[in-house]
């Protein structure tokens, strides 16, 4: 059970951090900003953060789509050469990354697999829910790095 702290630690990194901090190196404005912070949890969760950052929501949702899409088809394709077989890390990295897309196919995987998931996807909500609303984060920077140039 190694694996799992260090996939939700991500290197320290708040889930979703490698997407914002890229679209904000990038120039992104802060309604990008705003919309792509929260794709790192469920939709309603995701709605509810959005709502209080400004962000836009066709947008959110796209990201949401996307990362769930692509989290459920990097873990299939990334699991085999790298040899991780174990359901419930399986299932940890998919509802943790993939949403409820990713919870989908780890029940597919089997039960097992689909709790974990369910388990990954309820902790990043609870640990994002409160705190990415009232973090500093790179849109404040680029409103700031807009004001000052």
């Amino acid at each position: 059970m190694v694996a799992i702290p260090a996939v939700l630690s991500r290197r320290g990194r708040p889930a979703g951090a490698d997407a914002l901090g890229l679209a904000w190196l990038l120039g992104a404005s802060p309604d990008v900003l705003a919309s792509l912070a929260p794709k790192a949890v469920t939709s309603p969760i995701a709605l509810g953060i959005n709502e209080q950052l400004g962000g836009v929501i066709p947008l959110m949702m796209g990201g949401l789509l996307v990362t769930g899409v692509m989290t459920t088809a990097l873990v299939g394709l990334l699991s085999r050469p790298m040899k991780i077989r174990d359901p419930r890390i399986l299932g940890f990295v998919l509802g943790l990354n993939g949403h409820v897309i990713g919870t989908v196919r780890a029940f597919e995987i089997g039960p097992t697999a689909g709790a974990f998931a369910s388990l990954g996807m309820s902790l990043t909500g609870i640990f994002s829910a409160p705190i990415l609303p009232s973090s500093h984060w790179p849109g404040d920077c680029w409103a700031s790095r807009q004001q000052m140039g």
